[in-house]
């Protein structure tokens, strides 16, 4: 009897032995979410480093277009020559001139309106430029 247990003692141990080695037996590994490729560098102070922006194409994001300043007379010069498309008008004098080949430009009108006054006085150039006050 005694031989009896102790045989299936054995059995048991060497069954569960072989339970746990199972068990433990490593798998295929786990791909971590998210890709390396794709996790954001973590800078020293904590936060992520900026990511450039794409397109599919892998054209980037341009953001935002701050306008070239210009002097006042180089925008009469412009206006003149019928070369802008549309003048955005501000109350604090403050002038954004989209010309016609895309550029955008800013400058100061030394008084307020003095960009309608030349407009009506550039004549048929100017009959596309459209003013808007904001």
């Amino acid at each position: 009897m005694r031989s009896l247990k102790l045989l299936l003692c054995i059995s048991i141990g060497l069954f569960l032995g072989a339970c746990v080695s199972q068990s433990v037996t490593p798998s295929a590994p786990q791909p971590s979410y998210p890709p390396p490729e794709l996790s954001p560098t973590i800078t020293s102070g904590g936060y992520p480093s900026p990511q450039p922006l794409t397109t599919q194409d892998g054209g980037g994001y341009p953001g935002p277009i701050e306008p070239a300043t210009i002097t006042w007379e180089i925008a009469k010069q412009l206006i003149l020559e019928g070369g802008v498309l549309t003048i955005e008008q501000h109350a604090d004098l403050n002038l954004y001139l989209a010309l016609k080949d895309d550029r955008i430009f800013q400058t100061i009108e030394p008084m307020f309106d003095d960009v309608v006054r030349l407009i009506d006085q550039c004549g048929e150039k100017c009959k596309d430029t459209h003013v808007t006050n904001k």
